[in-house]
């Protein structure tokens, strides 16, 4: 029988008492806070878009029609924290405004965008499922002889939205769009404008705001500014800098120390004036490893620090920083090319960008980001943007370029 076959040792006592041995007491009160607690910080991108952008819309739902019906397109990298953002942001406006949740059905809803639809009518089902609005198949199908569907499925969508009071619609992954074979994108960008743009048999308009939320693979699909007539607004989430992550990092050392990791920990150490610091070195490990995106470098010093408890430390190590495995794969970080100047590269000079097929192309940081590149000169900045962008155009001819906010370099 499979799982059987279980090889025959000579295992001494001392052996079994050290499987058998309970842990300290400390220690698993430290591992079961940090396996279980959901804890955010903050950083400052973080905090303008919660206030300017997210706060401002949840509160406008009841505003004039001129603020109705909006969809705000919100990318980034992976794991640079868009959706650790819009958890929490659902979180504390639940605590903030408990008395809207006992009112309203749905003030916010935040889905994952499924990755099997293909048309504008799939995607306004999918809507509906979500809101508790499924149609009876007999129906479908009799809107479909009247040549009727989208014109009633829209008006079904405005209907549910307002019945659940839906402020703000979160929906993730929206990448997955462009993954559906034979997808019909200006199908579903028709059905959005239509949303947006339209009202129902009660003359009712959409108050709910969407939020498109995805990774660069999405950028083809945040596109749709120019036709939703002014109604779309774009949010590109980066990753930190230098002196953010370091207040990030003092964050995080904060609460891990409040939970039991010692003040051992060199995270922060004393510098001349015997004033308490980020630890330069623990700070690069990290921002080397992390990009720079929170989202990632929460989760590398999470994995560090029950790394180094299951081990009977209460505190990581450098070691344990570059040993954690992160979505199942061990980074090595002598593989990582990182600029000498600064010692580690920022997040726009470390994009994987092979794998969407899309180059960020930023003034400020003018090394090529393509990893495979064979130029002697890939370590080293080019002298102008103009120069960089012809090597990317005769280099790297299959990559799209895109500019920090997601428009397209035309060629």
């Amino acid at each position: 029988m499979a799982g059987t076959n279980i090889e025959e040792f000579q295992i001494p006592e001392e052996h079994i008492e050290l499987v058998r041995r309970p842990k300290n007491k400390k220690i698993q009160i430290i591992l079961d806070q940090i396996t279980s607690r959901n804890a955010f910080y903050m950083f400052e991108q973080a905090e303008s878009i919660l206030l300017t952008e997210l706060r401002s819309r949840f509160l406008d739902y009841s505003k004039d029609s001129n603020d109705r019906g909006r969809i705000v397109l919100f990318w980034g990298d992976y794991n640079v924290g868009k959706t650790y953002l819009l958890k929490y942001s659902q979180a504390l406006f639940h605590r903030e405004y408990k008395k809207l949740w006992e009112k309203e059905k749905f003030p916010i809803l935040r889905k994952n965008i499924p990755d099997d639809i293909r048309t504008g009518e799939q995607f306004l089902l999918w809507l509906l499922d979500v809101l508790g609005g499924q149609v009876d198949p007999k129906q479908l199908k009799n809107w479909e002889k009247l040549q009727q569907t989208r014109t009633r499925l829209i008006d079904r969508v405005i209907k549910y939205c307002n019945i659940n009071q839906v402020r703000l619609f979160m929906m993730d992954e929206s990448q997955r769009l462009l993954k559906a074979k034979n997808v019909n994108l200006p199908s579903i960008f028709e059905v959005i404008k239509d949303l947006l743009n339209g009202e129902n048999w009660a003359d009712q308009r959409l108050k709910t705001c969407f939020i498109l939320v995805g990774t660069p693979e999405a950028l083809p699909i945040f596109k749709v500014e120019n036709w939703i007539q002014g109604r779309t607004h774009t949010i590109h989430l980066k990753g930190l800098n230098e002196e953010s992550f370091s207040d990030f990092l003092w964050q995080i050392y904060d609460d891990f120390v409040q939970i039991g990791v010692s003040r051992e920990w060199e995270l922060v150490v004393f510098d001349k004036e015997n004033d308490e610091v980020i630890n330069p070195k623990h700070a690069t490990v990290l921002y080397e490893r992390s990009l720079g995106k929170p989202g990632l470098a929460v989760e590398i010093i999470r994995e560090a620090t029950k790394r180094a408890l299951n081990s009977g430390r209460f505190y990581p190590t450098l070691d344990d920083y570059t040993k954690v495995i992160i979505d199942g794969t061990e980074i090595n970080l002598e593989d990582e090319e990182f600029d000498d100047e600064n010692n580690y590269r920022t997040l726009g000079k470390m994009l994987a960008e092979e794998q969407t097929g899309i180059i960020v192309y930023d003034i400020n940081d003018l090394i090529c980001k393509v990893r495979e590149c064979k130029s002697p000169y890939v370590n080293k900045p080019y002298k102008s943007g103009a120069a960089l962008l012809r090597h990317y155009r005769t280099k790297h001819p299959k990559y799209a370029i895109h500019d920090v906010d997601g428009n397209v370099i035309d060629s």
